[in-house]
């Protein structure tokens, strides 16, 4: 029985199915390795990934305000900047025009995505002027009371990068505290300056004298308070979403 001749694959699809054969179709000119048909298979999901990426970048740029879209950022404007439409209920197309479909699925899967940035570029919308280089001499800074303390109002404002910065000296009377223990989307630092305070974070207390620091980060319970026999002062730096005009 004569035996078979080996097939040279190097020029054949390198498609294999499941029962374990192997696509005998010539690889297509514009691909290095599948045949026309299966080329034009690939194709949709190449492009879904590559809009994905784009989408990603996207966002990340309006995050971080290198891109400012005109319109406003939002599903329809990610949708038209993409050119794709969605499969349910969509507009007539005209036979010229090419656009990338995305399933329902799909973008319900991109709104969590598109939620975060939209809420930052809604608070660098917001007339928030962008800090320069400057100095604070401690006696322009006009006191104010509040509640059980005084406060002194130093800076607030965006970073050339984008984030949300205040920064404020509060001064304590024995036993005080500012506010009860709450909780806030920024984080906090602070820079004790005199006296004794008891910062309590999550339920863990810590007593810090003057040139000692406590931070605080985003959502976590905390609360000061002076538990020495004298006025206690320190600074609180605050930094990020809320930080600037709430």
């Amino acid at each position: 029985m004569p035996s078979r001749c080996p097939i040279d694959r190097s020029a054949l699809c390198t498609v294999t199915f499941s029962d374990g054969r192997q696509c005998r179709l010539p690889r297509s000119p514009g691909h290095s390795a599948l045949c026309t048909t299966h080329a034009r298979m690939e194709a949709p999901s190449l492009a879904s990934e590559q809009t994905g990426e784009d989408i990603a970048r996207l966002i990340s740029g309006v995050a971080q305000g290198h891109v400012k879209p005109s319109p406003p950022l939002s599903i329809s404007y990610i949708l038209s900047r993409f050119g794709c439409r969605t499969n349910a209920r969509s507009s007539p197309v005209q036979p010229q025009e090419t656009l990338m479909s995305i399933s329902r699925r799909e973008l319900c899967a991109l709104l969590p995505a598109l939620a975060v940035p939209a809420v930052l570029r809604s608070e660098a919308a917001a007339d928030v002027p962008v800090l320069p280089s400057a100095m604070y001499p401690f006696d322009r800074m006009t006191p104010r009371p509040s509640s059980a303390a005084t406060i002194r109002d130093v800076l607030k404002g965006k970073l050339v990068t984008g984030e949300s910065l205040e920064v404020h000296q509060t001064t304590l009377p024995p036993a005080a505290m500012p506010h009860p223990p709450h909780r806030h989307a920024h984080s906090e630092m602070w820079l004790i300056r005199e006296g004794t305070v008891e910062l309590t974070v999550e339920g863990n207390s810590t007593q810090m004298g003057p040139g000692s620091v406590g931070f605080v980060r985003s959502n976590d319970e905390h609360g000061i308070r002076n538990v020495g026999a004298t006025p206690a002062t320190y600074f609180v730096v605050a930094i990020g979403p809320s930080s600037v005009g709430g």
